[in-house]
């Protein structure tokens, strides 16, 4: 199979990663998500804190102004951010075990705004499935 992939807006792609984005339009991906180790047949025991790395990306014509990171988001309490102004777009943070909805929220120079989130678990362990 390779044909075109067209509009993977919100969309979940299984798949061997070097064929698959063979198959997708240029500049179409705003994420992409690996889960290492890859099937090394070792277990991997998070000691304590997990230490994530954060990236995120946003495009407007009158040019980003900056990004806020909530990393405990809730809808009920609305979005708190733990960093204000973040003018890269990436960002480190460090997780306990336990689920999260992450909260990125993207400022545009003309005060225009956009909020992403994701769902994020740390459980501590990594093993092959």
């Amino acid at each position: 199979m390779s044909s075109t992939i067209s509009s993977p807006v919100n969309r979940l792609i299984l798949g061997d990663n070097l064929e698959i984005m063979k198959r997708l339009e240029s500049e179409s991906v705003d994420l992409i998500y690996l889960d290492p180790p890859f099937f090394s047949n070792r277990n991997y025991e998070v000691k304590g804190n997990c230490e994530i790395e954060f990236s995120a990306e946003g495009h407007s014509e009158a040019g980003i102004e900056f990004y806020a990171w909530d990393f405990d988001y809730n809808e009920e309490k609305g979005f708190v951010p733990v960093i204000i102004i973040d003018k890269s777009g990436k960002c480190m943070h460090t997780f306990k075990v336990g689920v999260y909805t992450v909260a990125v929220k993207v400022v545009d120079n003309e005060g225009l705004e956009s909020i992403e989130t994701i769902k994020l678990k740390v459980n501590g362990m990594v093993e092959k499935l």
